[in-house]
This record gives structure tokens, C-alpha cells and sequence, in this order.
């Protein structure tokens, strides 16, 4: 089974947070969607636990947080697909703690919390159906007689559900015996067929794409501090002289500067594209130090001669587990402590 990949959403908003004034407008949205990701994440990998200790059928292909689009429609977010020979099964999973009902006219999700408070929410009923509509149609599209089903997957620990006995909703808990049950039956399509079917889905993928993202929230690139951020928790660092050594102002942890990261930022918060003169002046480093730390193959080099420039390869921007950026050649990094 695959690892579910830390959102880079997620990881960029943090960043992004962290070099904004805490007076700037923008900032209570972006700290709500960063926040609404985080909990989302943080249920589907608790869901993702159950889901290994699952008994799956020979053969079977689990995909994460699938994005497929059907031409003219919107695209729809699956976050947990298991293509088995005898069903195409949808996870929907929701990490929504407290007193939970479900509504009708409109439909709806009501919450209730400790405190008496009342949140409503879009049904996962609705959200379950239209990917498992989109899916059946998807498959239709591409001569794939493989039923679909589905459930949604409540993962919060803290919670009341209230509602019908004969809907498809489930505790993250009862995952193995609910799959147990759902994927066992007659093939409907080959091992092939399967694995041609999951390789076709990623390929066609249009994901979410909001980079760089102060932009996007309309906020001023030029009113974000530049100031590199700490490898320990993300406070702003204050460079010596050298530029090459730092303190966190947050925790105090002592450290080398790290550029790479630095740079990632530049791609995923200020700018799509960079060339050297800008990394220079936006590192502070000598255009010999820009270009050495610009190979690493989180970047791609573009253009030519005095039109050169640099863009972020999204492809090898991974994280942890933790959500800490992998650097895939650390000795771009030693280059700098030398």
C-alpha cells in the first residue's frame, strides 16, 4: 500500500503564514483553509491506518486523494479509491469531531460542539454520491464494467452520530470489517485491466494548483518578510553577518542558512519563475553560490545563454511524513556551510 503524500498545500501555506504581518486581511482565510487541509489530512491518514490492517482481494490498487474530471464537469476530489477486481470502492473521509446529524432541504451536516456552538457542513452524502457518480461515468467512458460503491468514513475519536441506520456512514474503526464485506465478489475485470485503469487515472489528473500563492490570496509578495524560516518550527531566522550562520528569534535553535528551502518558498509563495540575478539579490549569495544551489533537482533550468531562468519541479518537491521537505542533494547544502 501506497503512503498517503504529505499536502503540499499544507506545507506552503504554513511558510506562508509565517512570513506574513499578523495584521495582513488575508491571513484569517489562509489560516482557515490551512487548517481545514490539516484536519482533513490528519483523518485520512487516521483512516489509512485501518485501511492496512484490511484483508484486500489479490490484485487490488489503492490510489489517494484522486482528482479525476469528466470533460465539461468540475473536477471531483476522491480521497480514498480502492479498485478491486469485483468493485471500484470510494472512501470519503471526514474528520468532523462533536454531535453530528445529518439534515434534509437543504442537505446538509450539522454539527454540535462542546460548547454548544452549531457548524453546518455540505452533506458527505451528496459529496459520496457525486464521486461515485463521476467515477461510474469515468469508467463508462472507458469500456470498464466495474461497479462502484462507496461510504463515508467518520475518523474523529470525539463525536456523536445521530443519524439513519440504513445510510452508508461508518467509524474509521469498522474500515476492515466493512471492506471485509464490500470487496469480496465475482470479478468483474482483469488484473490488467486494473492496473491499466489506476496508470490512466493519474495520467489524467488535474490537480488543485494554486502557485505561487500570494497571489492567488491577493496578498503582496512585497509586504512578506524575507527572512529565512527555521528548520525546527518554522520561525523567521535572523542571519549573521556572514549569511551563512543564523538564530531562530522563535526558539533560539542556532543553524545554517537554508537556501534550498528558501528557494522552494520563492517558487511556491512569491514567484513562478526566478533567474539569477533575482536569487542573488533574494538569497543575498554571489551569483557563483545562486547557480550551485539553483542544480539541485528540485529546480528546473530553462531557456538559453542571457534568458536563462529557473522554475520549481513540482515533481520532486516530497515531504515526510512529518511534512518536512526532502532535499534530494544535501551536498548543494554542505556546499554552503564550506
Amino acid at each position: 500500500m501506497t503512503v498517503r503524500p504529505y499536502p503540499l498545500f499544507l506545507y506552503a501555506t504554513k511558510r506562508l503564514l509565517a512570513m506574513m504581518d499578523p495584521s495582513d486581511p488575508a491571513r484569517d482565510k489562509i489560516t482557515s483553509e490551512h487548517t481545514t487541509t490539516s484536519f482533513g489530512y490528519r483523518g485520512e491518514v487516521r483512516a489509512d491506518r485501518y485501511l492496512k490492517r484490511s484483508l484486500m482481494p489479490a490484485g487490488s490498487i489503492i490510489l489517494h486523494d484522486l482528482h479525476l474530471t469528466i470533460p465539461g464537469h468540475e473536477t471531483v476530489q476522491i480521497d480514498t479509491l480502492i479498485l478491486a477486481k469485483s468493485v471500484a470502492y470510494v472512501l470519503e473521509v471526514k474528520n468532523i469531531y462533536g454531535v453530528l446529524e445529518l439534515e434534509e432541504n437543504p442537505a446538509r451536516l450539522k454539527r454540535t460542539g462542546s460548547d454548544g456552538k452549531i457548524h453546518y457542513f455540505g452533506s458527505p452524502l451528496i459529496q459520496l454520491n457525486l464521486a461515485i457518480d463521476t467515477l461510474s461515468y469515468w469508467l463508462f467512458m472507458h469500456d470498464i464494467s466495474l461497479p462502484v460503491k462507496g461510504a463515508v468514513i467518520l475518523a474523529s475519536k470525539n463525536l456523536d452520530v445521530r443519524f439513519p441506520t440504513d445510510v452508508p456512514v461508518h467509524l474509521v474503526t469498522e474500515i476492515p470489517s466493512l471492506l471485509n464485506k464490500e470487496l469480496t465478489g465475482n470479478a468483474a475485470v482483469t488484473e490488467q485491466a486494473l492496473r491499466w485503469t489506476a496508470d490512466v487515472m493519474k495520467k489524467q489528473e488535474e490537480r488543485f494548483f494554486p502557485y505561487p500563492l500570494a497571489p492567488y490570496f491577493n496578498v503582496a509578495a512585497k509586504s512578506l518578510s524575507e527572512d529565512p524560516l527555521c528548520n525546527q518550527c518554522t520561525g523567521r531566522i535572523l542571519c549573521d553577518d556572514t549569511n551563512r550562520l543564523g538564530t531562530c528569534l522563535s526558539c533560539g535553535t542556532r543553524q545554517w542558512i537554508p537556501f534550498i528551502k528558501k528557494l522552494v518558498d520563492y517558487f511556491l509563495i512569491r514567484g513562478s519563475t526566478l533567474n539569477i540575478e533575482q536569487a542573488q539579490v533574494y538569497l543575498g549569495v554571489s551569483a557563483t553560490k545562486a547557480k550551485k544551489l539553483l542544480r539541485s533537482p528540485l529546480f528546473i533550468k530553462r531557456g538559453k545563454s542571457v534568458a536563462i531562468y529557473y522554475q520549481l519541479n513540482y515533481s520532486a518537491v516530497i515531504f515526510n511524513e512529518e511534512g518536512e521537505l526532502i532535499i534530494p542533494d544535501s551536498s548543494v547544502e554542505i556546499f554552503m556551510k564550506r
